[in-house]
């Protein structure tokens, strides 16, 4: 089996509210909003932690 492609797109301190693709009817995002119509997207993510590095070291990690 191939590995997969995964592309794992990071914004810190973007909020969702903010983001075209997610609802917002500004212009602000013009390049994600066009990424997002192909990509899979996640509108209920969680972080750990209430830092960044906290939260980008999780990224990371895996459970087994």
């Amino acid at each position: 089996m191939d590995q997969p492609n995964v592309l794992l797109v990071v914004l810190d301190s973007v909020r969702a509210k903010n983001v075209g693709h997610l609802g917002y009817p500004r212009d602000t995002t013009p390049r994600l909003d066009e990424f997002a119509e192909r990509a899979t997207t996640y509108v209920n993510a969680r972080s750990p932690g209430i830092h960044s590095i906290s939260s980008h070291v999780s990224l990371f990690t895996i459970r087994l």
